[in-house]
């Protein structure tokens, strides 16, 4: 019998006693041992636990909270060492494969995402929900956001978005890269990347994200023989089992590729064009959601990132204040830029992955 199935047989008809609360209490904060250590003591842990629990409650109220006090407070320094333990033994080549099996199930089944879950669907495209309201009620409503949580540049969003994408990325990343953390994660570069170009730190952006990558290469290249951390695992895994996740995460540009098409619509807008490119944004990042083959979840973001980018020619086009024939034409260059580059990055996963089929196809003995 397992902990929650025994501690549910422990509930008597008039509802969970001060006993069943403790031993409920206990079982819960055992699961945050590592896996391995909780399958084989967890059962013998609660066991005694419960049966000292009796005896202290035999002996009255002050022996039971002495109980829980020598139980309990040193837990959390208990379940550090477990995990610390299991850090230094997973270094050992020879303990490898036996430790890492909870890992290699989780890589084996992929999380619920938006093809089989209405609530994971609503979730993968919440980023797109969130930015395409705040770019509606700059747009159209500038009156109802309060001055103080517009961005200070009008070329960037408002940071306040940032309270919602940032904790959700680092929570995907944290639940094992499940498909509705791609999103936030490709939005929070395209961010970083559009405040490097405002402030003119780009340089220091390449530069960095050359570091890092440098950084990367050369730590897996020295320690080629251990295994990579477990959430690149898992992202290494999720490409090489759907590059479309990576593309989705492209497609977590979408918003900001409309701010800075329509810039010239903030803080008020006159045409219904920036609305009609939200709505695109949206209609296609949950046909993506729902969508059953590759073929189609590509189809869908390549008409939301086209036909959201294209709009701005007859906004700018129906707008009271007529731009100049030069102005427009490099509007359009930049238009034309600016998509094509954003369709390579949508491709660019399923290239990668691709490339490497083939490679390993022509290797001797493949």
């Amino acid at each position: 019998m397992s902990p929650a199935s025994r501690q549910q047989s422990r509930t008597g008809r008039g509802g969970p006693s001060a006993l069943d609360w403790l031993t409920g209490l206990y079982a819960g904060l055992l699961r945050f041992y590592p896996p391995g250590f909780y399958r084989e003591f967890s059962e013998e842990m609660l066991q005694v636990f419960s049966q000292s629990l009796s005896r202290a409650a035999a002996k009255g109220a002050t022996s039971l909270l002495r109980l829980a006090w020598r139980e309990f407070f040193p837990l959390p320094r208990l379940i550090f060492q477990a995990h610390w333990r299991g850090l230094k033994i997973g270094r050992a080549p020879r303990q490898a494969s036996r430790l890492d099996r909870p890992s290699q199930e989780r890589f084996a089944a992929s999380p619920r995402d938006g093809r089989t879950s209405l609530a994971a669907a609503a979730l993968e495209i919440s980023v797109f929900l969130l930015t395409g309201l705040w770019l509606l009620l700059e747009a159209y409503v500038p009156t109802a956001i309060h001055p103080g949580l517009r961005s200070q540049r009008p070329e960037l969003l408002s940071p306040i978005v940032l309270l919602f994408i940032l904790p959700l990325a680092v929570l995907g990343l944290l639940r094992g890269a499940p498909r509705w953390a791609f999103p936030p994660a490709g939005f929070l570069l395209g961010y970083t990347f559009m405040a490097a170009r405002v402030y003119h730190l780009l340089s220091l952006w390449f530069f960095t994200a050359a570091g890092f990558l440098a950084l990367a290469a050369s730590a897996w290249k020295v320690n080629a023989r251990w295994p990579l951390p477990a959430h690149l695992r898992l992202l290494t895994s999720r490409l090489r089992r759907d590059w479309s996740y990576f593309s989705f995460a492209v497609y977590g540009l979408a918003p900001l590729v409309i701010h800075a098409a329509f810039q010239d619509g903030f803080p008020r807008s006159s045409t219904p064009y920036l609305a009609l490119a939200v709505a695109v944004m949206l209609l296609c990042a949950a046909l993506f959601a729902r969508s059953l083959k590759v073929g189609y979840q590509m189809i869908s973001l390549v008409a939301g990132v086209s036909a959201s980018l294209w709009l701005v020619i007859p906004h700018k086009i129906t707008n009271p204040v007529p731009l100049p024939a030069a102005l427009l034409q490099a509007d359009l260059a930049w238009l034309s830029t600016v998509w094509a580059g954003t369709m390579l990055l949508l491709a660019l996963p399923g290239v990668i992955v691709l490339t490497r089929s083939v490679m390993d196809t022509e290797k001797p003995g493949a």
